[in-house]
């Protein structure tokens, strides 16, 4: 039972990864970098899920480069 629900929910990513599915979870984590104050926010990969997918400035100056996972 639970091998069948890990293998549906590993397709179901797969689905999502496919189809650009992962892009909304994306688009949200990097909101919470423009609530948080970071500024000069911008996708730097925006077709691929795997490396470098934001790069923003910190509040105190410093160059953030962020690496949104969509895993489980």
């Amino acid at each position: 039972m639970i091998d069948r629900r890990r293998a549906d929910l590993e397709r179901h990513l797969d689905d999502l990864r496919k189809n650009d599915g992962w892009h909304p979870f994306q688009h949200f984590v990097i909101g919470l970098l423009r609530h948080d104050g970071y500024t000069d926010v911008r996708h730097s990969n925006p077709r691929s899920d795997f490396g470098c997918d934001a790069v923003a400035l910190t509040p105190d100056g410093k160059r953030c480069v962020v690496a949104v996972s969509f895993e489980w």
